[in-house]
């Protein structure tokens, strides 16, 4: 029996979903089916990779394999190679090359501008979606807004994108034998209540599994 890190994964995957960002950039950037991975599939996993644990875009693969990214995304870690999601990037960038307009900065310190285009496109739909998953928390809390738990003295306070991701991180998934479905341990009620609140349940992600 092993663990990996379960975190806010689910939640990211399903606003992914809602926004349909797989399926946007394989529209846009028809062909990028290669190893079992479209682009979009790679812009996801990127994108949840950039809300987890913000680092260089480098070894994604290696970031992926202790945390639930193949059972939450069925994405296994050795596709997230540094080739293929440059090429992913690449793609995106042609793409974005479309958008620019008067307004189009130019990066500097930098030695290909182009992938600072890139990543932008990158950054851009994780901070959507940690926007919205800020907004979704306190419109379901009511007027006030405000919730217990988030804080050591437990005052009610409005809960901010960094506290929901906070405390969504400490969920993580055991996966037992191949007969048995991986159980997501929640150890209190401050994540079961974001998990609600936000209207994800983590039995409908792309693996069968049990809440413990």
């Amino acid at each position: 029996m092993s663990e990996k890190r379960l975190g806010a994964l689910p939640v990211a995957a399903e606003f992914l979903r809602r926004l349909d960002v797989a399926g946007i950039v394989d529209g846009l950037c028809p062909g990028g089916a290669s190893a079992h991975l479209t682009h979009g599939q790679v812009i996801e996993a990127l994108v949840a990779n950039r809300l987890m644990s913000p680092a260089p875009l480098v070894r994604v693969g290696d970031w992926a394999r202790p945390w639930a990214v193949e059972e939450v995304f069925g994405i296994e870690p050795d596709l997230l190679s540094d080739d293929r999601l440059a090429r992913a990037l690449d793609a995106v960038e042609r793409r974005y090359h479309d958008f620019k307009g008067p307004l189009a900065v130019t990066p500097v310190f930098v030695q290909h501008h182009r992938r600072v285009a890139a990543l932008i496109q990158v950054i851009c739909p994780a901070l959507l979606v940690f926007c919205f998953i800020e907004r979704q928390v306190r419109r379901a809390l009511g007027p006030e807004q405000t919730m217990s738990g988030l804080y050591p003295d437990n005052r009610r306070v409005r809960p901010t994108g960094r506290m929901i991701f906070y405390h969504l991180g400490e969920l993580t998934l055991r996966i037992g034998h191949v007969t048995d479905s991986p159980t997501v341990q929640i150890t209190r009620g401050v994540p079961l209540h974001l998990l609600d609140v936000l209207d994800t349940d983590i039995g409908q992600t792309r693996w069968p599994q049990n809440c413990g």
